[in-house]
């Protein structure tokens, strides 16, 4: 819809992963570090990839059993038995279970792990989450990088080995991976994983985002070079909002609350535009986007990611921003703040995109 309008954690305890409860029932342990998730991560996909390999063993799909025997060897994985295959995927099962409970347990505690939080934020909870753990886990444990690669013919991850390690193999996979990296989905959106070069969709290659990596070492904050500044409320900008006209305020007032999802198009100069409406937001802070940055691809996803989380309220000069942009607004998932478009005149992509949307 388009209107337009003239605390940190405690001191980590000592905890094993499972903690002892009165009865003898076990309970898990919270996670205490954003490494310390990435390696639990790293483990589920570790035992997800031992089965993925023997399953892609078993259907000829590995070229030669020398391909099969390393790559055992670097997953440390002795030569399968008829029951192993099983064994596997229940192990996988059980670890990824583990993980579960840990993360409930660092949500009960309320403690706050970066590359946890970030994922809940942006609504990457389903099987997205572990697209994201399979891409993360190649990048940062050795054994995983090796025989992922090797799988792949490559040295980043193929669609076909990615589907089947973290979706669980299949055509059925590969479509489901289609899915969630297609446009209207927060992978997709929020530019978290980039796609290859053009190829057969099986042998296209896909990567994790730096955002992603530099949030899986702890990194917070508005991500390092975003093309953007914070723009807070001031005296200045109080002053610019006094001297509007008392239904301008009103008409500020009513869409600095607007519903989420809301793109709003406040015409008129962008300096005077912006300071009066960081005035009437108050808090949180604006993330301003210039007219020289707007036009650039990556702020499509950049300018939403970085927003939502971290609690900002997303607007952007409009005069110049492009058409990447205007089709990133058209699959957007609903922002849970409203996006302000700011500027006497709209670039002519998004003037096509507010007509569409006012005509609905």
């Amino acid at each position: 819809m388009v209107s337009c309008f003239s605390l940190p954690n405690p001191v980590p305890e000592q905890i094993p992963q499972h903690v002892g409860q009165p009865g003898g029932v076990a309970r898990a342990a919270p996670l205490q570090t954003s490494s310390e998730y990435l390696m639990e991560l790293v483990g589920v996909m570790h035992a997800r990839l031992a089965g993925s390999l023997e399953e892609l063993a078993a259907a000829g799909a590995i070229a030669g059993l020398a391909t099969v025997a390393q790559a055992r060897s670097l997953l440390n994985a002795p030569a399968p038995q008829p029951a192993s295959l099983r064994a596997l995927t229940e192990l996988a099962y059980h670890r990824q279970l583990l993980l579960e409970r840990r993360v409930e347990a660092t949500r009960q505690r309320r403690w706050s792990i970066p590359l946890l939080d970030a994922l809940q934020t942006w609504g990457v909870v389903d099987a997205d989450r572990w697209i994201v753990a399979c891409l993360l886990a190649h990048e940062v444990a050795s054994p995983l990088r090796r025989v992922g690669s090797l799988l792949s013919g490559g040295d980043a991850l193929t669609v076909e080995v990615l589907a089947t390690v973290a979706l669980g193999g299949g055509t059925a996979s590969v479509v489901e991976l289609w899915r969630w990296l297609a446009p209207g989905e927060a992978l997709h959106d929020l530019g978290l994983v980039e796609l290859g070069p053009p190829a057969p969709w099986l042998r296209r290659q896909v990567m994790p985002a730096q955002r992603l990596l530099a949030l899986a070492a702890g990194q917070v904050g508005l991500e390092p070079g975003f093309p953007g500044v914070l723009l807070r409320d001031d005296e200045a900008a109080a002053r610019v909002h006094a001297a509007l006209s008392e239904p301008t305020r009103a008409g500020l007032a009513e869409v600095a609350r607007a519903g989420a999802g809301e793109l709003i198009w406040l015409r008129g100069a962008v300096q005077t535009a912006s300071a009066a409406l960081v005035h009437a937001v108050g808090d949180p802070p604006l993330l301003f986007v210039g007219a020289d940055a707007g036009a650039a691809p990556e702020v499509a996803a950049a300018l939403p990611r970085e927003a939502l989380l971290l609690g900002l309220v997303p607007a952007l000069d409009a005069s110049q921003a492009g058409a990447a942009l205007a089709g990133a607004l058209r699959c957007r998932r609903p922002l849970r703040a409203p996006l302000f478009l700011l500027g006497e005149r709209l670039a002519p992509e998004l003037v096509a995109l507010v007509d569409e949307q006012l005509a609905v």
